[in-house]
């Protein structure tokens, strides 16, 4: 096995990744061909750095256009504990067994 070849192969076992099978139409497979050439890496390096960049991205599509804005911005919104404060105690559990 070439050196090269052998220090990939290597590599590639070191650090698990997942394999995902992805389709695209002809023209979208095209653009991100394009912009991962363009950005100087693979095509895999590329599609996972572009989701890596925005968490939560596949939602945008159905969320308003200024959602992630608006997040944390109701000033008076009550703490978690202050939320539980009203809780009345948990009931006994059943044993199953």
């Amino acid at each position: 096995m070439p050196r090269r070849l052998a220090a990939t192969y290597k590599w590639a076992y070191m650090w698990p990744m997942a394999q995902v099978t992805i389709y695209l139409d002809t023209e979208l497979e095209r653009q991100v061909r394009e912009a991962a050439a363009a950005a100087g890496r693979s095509l895999s390096a590329h599609i996972a750095e572009v989701l890596r960049a925005k968490p939560g991205a596949s939602a945008d599509k159905y969320l308003p256009a200024d959602f992630w804005d608006k997040l944390g911005v109701i000033e008076d919104f009550p703490t978690a504990e202050e939320i539980r404060r009203g809780d009345v105690p948990d009931v006994p559990r059943v044993d199953l067994d």
